[in-house]
């Protein structure tokens, strides 16, 4: 198993990995702040830490790579709103993690339509929209 296979396998499982600790954490099985810094890590590592640590190609900016940045960013944003409602439920983060979580639907669904989506972008959008009926329904 080469680097790339482990780090795209880790990456695959991060938003399960949250949604475990956030259920744990919402039903005061553990302290929050274990969440907290697993979510912060994996929103810094999810937004600018894959655009500073992938590979310097040719320089040119094709469709499909500024739509995963793209993604890439409504992961960080899923992320740190799942932090702000952990720590202040029922405020005005509410409204906007529901308008980031529809955003990002949309932003799915015209990513299908545009490029060849692999099994692991598919497993990690399953994820994340789990993650998010987690943090509206628990």
């Amino acid at each position: 198993m080469d680097r790339k296979e482990i780090v795209n396998r880790i990456t695959c499982n991060l938003p399960y990995i949250a949604c475990a600790l956030l259920t744990f954490a919402k039903l005061g099985s553990y302290p929050a702040y274990f969440y907290i810094i697993f979510a912060s890590l994996a929103a810094l590592y999810c937004f600018p830490g894959k655009i500073l640590l992938g590979k310097k190609g040719d320089g040119g900016m094709s469709l499909h790579k500024f739509l995963m940045y793209v993604g890439q960013f409504f992961y960080f944003s899923i992320l740190g709103l799942s932090i702000l409602l952990l720590l202040t439920p029922a405020t005005v983060f509410t409204s906007a993690f529901h308008l980031v979580t529809m955003a990002y639907l949309l932003f799915y669904l015209f990513y299908c339509s545009f490029s060849k989506v692999g099994g692991c972008e598919l497993i990690n959008a399953i994820g994340f929209y789990v993650l998010a009926c987690l943090v509206y329904f628990i």
